[in-house]
């Protein structure tokens, strides 16, 4: 682990100095270009190649750099994680629905395969909720279907079209998606790991895997006390921590 952190931030640190010193340069080319003898208009038709090519390095740049910054952050939060969070007796039982229906949590589909909630969130008085925030809870009943089953991503497409119907916008996005099983192995654990903490549009995206070993009462996820992608991954964190406390 160790020595993959290493090598994505060398990989980082090349990407940005390169930046540095092709902006060094341009900006160089354009001082000489107004200190030059040549004549006006050749002055800016030179500028305008050195903007361009200023244009195009930014939108190679932009991916790249967003890649390998995500990546480090993915890393530092696998090196960092939590052991599984202990919890008591899970189960999808009235009781259990109830408390979500009080806390605003509206039932979207349920089926033998999963069960699906969602929530509208705006808090003006919270950072990360005063832009409003959709949150989508999914628990998966059917052990065999996985987190990015088709079904699953059609039906969260089907809340969202929902919203887009009603004209409710939101701007950000928390999916937790929920498995629970009394057997549960290596693979299953490893699965977690597959999480989001991205940016689209300036929308933020947060998606947390959890997978509930009920034989050992507690939950398997990737977060961490000392290291957040972000603070609406937090967030996303600690809506599962107060979903099964």
């Amino acid at each position: 682990m160790e020595k993959l952190i290493r090598d994505v931030r060398k990989k980082h640190t090349r990407l940005l100095f390169g930046l540095l010193g092709y902006l060094f340069v341009s900006i160089a080319v354009i001082v000489l270009l107004f200190l030059s003898s040549l004549t006006t208009d050749k002055k800016l038709s030179l500028l305008l190649v050195v903007l361009i090519l200023m244009l195009f390095l930014a939108f190679w740049f932009k991916p790249r750099f967003y890649y390998y910054t995500q990546q480090i952050k993915y890393l530092n939060l696998k090196k960092l994680k939590n052991p599984p969070l202990k919890i008591s007796s899970f189960n999808l039982n009235q009781i259990f629905l109830a408390k979500l229906t009080k806390n605003a949590y509206q039932i979207f589909t349920d089926n033998d395969r999963f069960l699906v909630f969602h929530r509208y969130t705006q808090d003006n008085d919270a950072y990360v909720t005063k832009k409003t925030m959709l949150e989508i809870l999914i628990f998966i009943k059917d052990t065999t279907i996985s987190f990015q089953a088709d079904q699953i991503n059609k039906t969260i497409n089907l809340i969202e079209d929902d919203y887009a119907k009603k004209k409710i916008k939101y701007t950000n996005y928390s999916i937790i998606e929920i498995k629970h099983s009394k057997k549960v192995d290596e693979a299953n654990i490893n699965e977690v790991d597959n999480i989001t903490f991205d940016v689209e549009s300036g929308r933020h995206i947060s998606v947390i895997l959890v997978y509930i070993d009920q034989c050992q009462q507690e939950a398997h996820f990737l977060y961490s006390d000392l290291f957040t992608p972000n603070i609406y991954y937090s967030y996303a964190v600690n809506l599962v921590k107060e979903i099964l406390k």
